[in-house]
């Protein structure tokens, strides 16, 4: 009975990693309430996820609180830019909608207005992971995140398939979205990780590789 409660066992491994990552989830969401700290909580739950879940080092609670520390002040301005974007879109689809039944040129900027505000969440969360793994300025770290994803299609291909399958389940199964969040940060990181693996030093790709990148962090 105890060689089963043991954390060699993969299946409570397994179930460990499950409530690591609801407690993650637990985390990013009461650190957002406050609006103005989305962009530092998402940014921290991908360090946190990468970090505790996928290389398996540090405590959930200690690594987030270190990670939204860390990428406050970056993620916070990339936040607010992405979030006055966001708010420009809406207004503009709130305003151009009505037209498009019609068939009205004004209308068809609905869509632009649309297509414009998903890529921008794409970006979002795109950024989020490059301030969670690169410390850089705000400037750069923007740049940075916009070149990765125009040079990787596949970071934009992924999010749109998980936004869409996230759509299509919401409809039928609502209580599902829940776990959404979790989900879509950790297979975020299995899209990512050997994106940014390229883009590292030689000193950080010899030490990702030995298992060290986060020895000091």
């Amino acid at each position: 009975m105890g060689r089963f409660f043991s954390s060699d066992n993969p299946v409570i491994g397994f179930l460990g990693e499950i409530v690591d990552l609801i407690i993650l989830e637990l985390l990013w969401f009461v650190f957002c309430i406050p609006i103005v700290t989305i962009g530092a909580s998402t940014s921290a739950f991908y360090y946190a996820v990468n970090k505790v879940i996928r290389k398996k080092k540090g405590n959930v609670t200690q690594e987030f609180m270190r990670g939204f520390k860390e990428g406050f002040k970056n993620a916070s301005l990339i936040w607010v830019a992405v979030l006055v974007i966001e708010l420009v879109c809406g207004y503009g689809m709130l305003c151009t909608l009505p037209a498009l039944p019609g068939g009205s040129a004004v209308g068809f900027l609905s869509l632009l207005f649309l297509l414009v505000a998903v890529f921008t969440f794409f970006y979002l969360m795109t950024a989020m992971a490059v301030n969670a793994r690169f410390q850089n300025k705000t400037g750069a770290t923007m740049k940075n995140a916009l070149i990765i994803m125009f040079a990787n299609p596949q970071i934009m291909i992924f999010q749109l398939v998980m936004s869409v399958l996230m759509g299509v389940i919401f409809t039928f199964l609502t209580v599902t979205v829940i776990f959404w969040p979790m989900i879509y940060v950790l297979l975020l990181t299995y899209i990512l990780e050997p994106v940014f693996f390229r883009y590292m030093t030689p000193e950080e790709q010899l030490a990702e590789e030995e298992d060290k990148f986060y020895a000091d962090k």
